[in-house]
């Protein structure tokens, strides 16, 4: 994959490095993006670790042709970092939506750069598109149509995008899903509770599938378990990038009833400093998950074999 480029302007595609930290935003901008703060100071603190953020403002881009002027504020934010890859959430229903209904979806997220772009710098910016609720099983007809879909997503602006396929489930071996010259950069192989990973994770054999592939975990409230899973699929797995969340929805950083995860850490990831600030618990992943980052290519030429993978029991904490 190509490297990020260094320029911020709206012309320059953004492409993810592996690993990388999988963010489904799906918290509403408000007071003009302040409650994206924590994604903000994450990014900033780790230039070197690649985010891919996925917006999603009504389960699509919305039913009007532009975002409104929180999603705006926010978005023109995100477009100054480097190490962000912004896609646009486009539901596909397993396959069985109106692929014109998709298609309208893409073409309004990149229409957002020509509306907002007056010259200046940076404006919004999108560099794909995340399909959620994509097809596993290859058939003719999701081929098809998942190639009909892929083959519209492209930005008119810079003719480049990154595509991502989200069934939450590993697909056939050998799947033509997994061809990035007519489907797919990434697809997410899981997406689940903890107790199916070790099960699902083990399906993905191929080296060339793994370095495609990502995996999200939630309703996770423990951080040690979150930063195990972490090192199982960027160590273990070799998988391209990652997600783990104590909430379900994805429509706030952390699970606020989760206690014990308040009690584990701050927003430095130092234990036994509780914290009301919801979005610092979120930090504290992205810290250790960055050590992890830096320990994986320190190592990445040392032939790191994956051992057994290695059940995590969410209910011992």
């Amino acid at each position: 994959m190509p490297d990020i480029s260094p320029s911020t302007t709206s012309n320059v595609h953004h492409q993810p490095r592996p690993p990388f930290i999988l963010i489904p935003l799906y918290i509403y901008p408000s007071e003009k993006g302040k409650t994206w703060a924590p994604l903000f100071e994450a990014v900033k603190k780790h230039p070197e670790v690649s985010f891919v953020v996925i917006v999603n403002p009504d389960s699509g881009p919305g039913r009007g042709h532009k975002p409104d002027d929180n999603y705006t504020s926010a978005l023109e934010a995100l477009a100054g970092f480097e190490n962000v890859t912004v896609l646009g959430y486009v539901p596909v229903f397993w396959a069985g939506r109106d692929v014109a209904d998709v298609i309208r979806d893409i073409r309004v997220y990149y229409s957002w750069e020509q509306v907002y772009d007056n010259g200046r710098s940076p404006s919004i910016r999108i560099d794909g598109i995340f399909f959620d609720e994509a097809p596993s099983k290859e058939t003719e007809e999701t081929v098809i149509y998942m190639g009909k879909a892929a083959a519209d997503d492209f930005n008119p602006n810079t003719n480049r995008c990154t595509i991502i396929y989200n069934p939450g489930t590993p697909p056939s071996p050998g799947c033509a899903f997994f061809d990035s010259s007519s489907h797919a950069d990434y697809i997410v192989i899981f997406e689940q509770t903890l107790e199916t990973w070790p099960s699902r994770a083990s399906t993905i054999n191929l080296p060339e599938e793994r370095a495609k592939s990502i995996a999200i975990a939630h309703s996770v409230l423990s951080l040690d378990h979150q930063l195990t899973f972490a090192a199982q699929v960027v160590e273990y797995r070799g998988l391209a990038g990652h997600f783990a969340t104590s909430t379900a929805d994805y429509a706030s950083w952390t699970n606020n009833g989760g206690p014990r995860y308040l009690e584990d850490c701050d927003v430095s990831g130092h234990r036994g400093e509780a914290s009301s600030n919801s979005g610092a618990l979120w930090l504290a992943y992205v810290d250790a998950a960055h050590q992890l980052f830096r320990t994986h290519v320190i190592n990445a030429g040392e032939g790191l074999k994956p051992p057994a993978d290695q059940s995590v029991d969410e209910s011992s904490s």
